[in-house]
């Protein structure tokens, strides 16, 4: 039983791994179809007569734990970006910064410095269009970031992004990726009209 209580706390420990909601979710559900007991053969079963109750509660963590390690372990390859994009958007949260090292420091209550677009449908469609339009670049901006925005979608997944103003043009990378993208030109001078008169003006690059 020792053991039994040790594999159940070690399966725990692995869900603190940063993750989104749907990953997790997705992650979970697999872990159960897997460590169902009637996925295991009978055959299997009358093999090993002595593997019945702890026992094999114990191998069926252990299966699991295993799993749910691979699924942290080995990169999707789905990003976490091709995932969210499809999601509706709650909320947009923008702030100024001038490092690549740092982010938003809160994701809850929104400081001094920090801009929710919450109640504004327009803001929040143009985001939405920005995530599907963007296209993969091989350009890496030379200059420090403009903006810190974190995106939060209904259902509680946030998806964080380092933005570059570099010539009225919005690059973008997710905050934990290395992967730059181009919004397109236009949708970019929009963005720009709308964070201007909201009160707030981009840094420029540079």
């Amino acid at each position: 039983m020792k053991e039994l209580f040790e594999d159940t706390i070690s399966f725990e420990k692995l869900d603190d791994i940063p993750r989104s909601k749907m990953q997790k979710d997705r992650s979970f559900k697999k872990i159960m179809e897997a460590a169902e007991p009637g996925r295991l053969g009978k055959k299997q079963v009358r093999q090993f007569p002595w593997v019945k109750g702890p026992l094999l509660t114990a191998a069926a963590f252990f299966v699991a734990a295993v799993y749910f390690y691979s699924q942290f372990s080995i990169p999707d390859q789905d990003s976490t970006f091709a995932e969210l994009k499809e999601l509706p958007i709650a909320d947009v949260i923008t702030a100024e910064t001038d490092s690549e090292y740092s982010y938003i420091t809160n994701g809850v209550n929104i400081e001094l410095n920090e801009s929710s677009y919450a109640e504004n449908p327009f803001m929040k469609a143009m985001i939405r269009s920005m995530l599907h339009e963007s296209a993969p670049t091989n350009y890496t901006p030379a200059e420090k970031p403009s903006y810190d925005a974190l995106i939060r979608f209904k259902g509680g997944d946030t998806l964080q992004l380092k933005l570059w103003n570099v010539n009225e043009v919005i690059y973008f990378r997710e905050e934990s990726s290395k992967e730059f993208f181009k919004a397109p030109e236009k949708l970019s001078r929009s963005i720009f009209k709308t964070l201007k008169k909201e009160g707030f003006s981009w840094k420029k690059a540079g």
